[in-house]
């Protein structure tokens, strides 16, 4: 009987072991992938709670932005008809501060086939500088800041070399060509 007493506690030891040894190798890593499964399907998750948040704020600028260019694009142009005389005394100005020599001219509104002009009542100067560079700089800035809402559509510059009324052409002298446009109020002053 004490044979078959140790025999008992024997297979019954060698079952206490083996569950131990399945819940230790098997059951317990099997909870411990779940667990970092579950962990990582979460980051994955709000991975992409966040590419969606960051979606709709894309989406919600874009509409924005295309909002705020419509809006810009019905604003009243900043030019009165009546103001374009002051413009031009005002670009004149600016020559005159800049120790720029000036010729501007309008560019007739029949020539250009601008896209904004199509839209808007636009008026095109064509203004011609002759000084130096940073001169021609001061004279864009003091444009940039002019009170009337302009837009610079081409600007060509050329290094003065040959004789200008007979006389020799500093190396630092530049002649620059600016084609401006700047909006009116009144669609009835370009026709």
């Amino acid at each position: 009987m004490n044979f078959i007493h140790k025999k008992i506690y024997l297979i019954a030891g060698a079952f206490f072991l083996t569950i131990i040894l399945l819940i230790g190798l098997v059951i317990f890593p099997l909870f411990k992938k779940i667990e970092t499964d579950s962990q990582q399907l979460s980051q994955k998750k709000q991975a992409m709670d966040s590419l969606l948040q960051n979606w709709q704020s894309l989406e919600n600028s874009k509409t924005d932005y295309e909002q705020m260019i419509q809006e810009l694009n019905n604003q009243p142009a900043l030019l009165d008809p009546a103001q374009a005389i002051k413009f031009i005394l005002k670009v004149e100005d600016f020559a005159d501060l800049t120790q720029n020599e000036e010729n501007i001219s309008v560019i007739p509104r029949a020539n250009s086939s601008e896209t904004i002009q199509q839209k808007e009542n636009v008026l095109e100067f064509q203004i011609s500088l002759m000084g130096s560079f940073p001169n021609l700089i001061k004279f864009l800035i003091y444009l940039e800041n002019a009170p009337y809402y302009n837009n610079v559509k081409s600007l060509q510059i050329n290094r003065l070399n040959e004789s200008i009324n007979g006389q020799k052409a500093n190396a630092a002298n530049i002649s620059s060509v600016i084609n401006l446009l700047v909006l009116q109020t009144d669609e009835t002053s370009a026709k």
